[in-house]
């Protein structure tokens, strides 16, 4: 094993898919996401919120019938 100095580090990739959806959402907003809550880090829901939360947007996620809502709040 090598150990390498002055090796830049990439920029992160990733969540563009949910980058663009949250973009697109306007306050009030929301998805629904079909399953049981024990899937939500598995679901989408858990990859939009993330996404809303690196863009800077506020979100609110609750369990309702069926599976899971995300709103955008702010």
């Amino acid at each position: 094993m090598k150990i390498e100095k002055g090796i830049e580090i990439p920029k992160q990739q990733g969540g563009g898919k949910w980058n663009k959806i949250a973009i697109q959402m306007e306050v009030d907003d929301s998805i629904f996401f079909q399953g049981p809550k024990e899937n939500y880090r598995c679901s989408g829901a858990h990859a939009l919120r993330a996404a809303m939360s690196r863009l800077g947007m506020k979100a609110v996620t609750r369990q309702v019938e069926g599976g899971i809502r995300v709103w955008r709040v702010k």
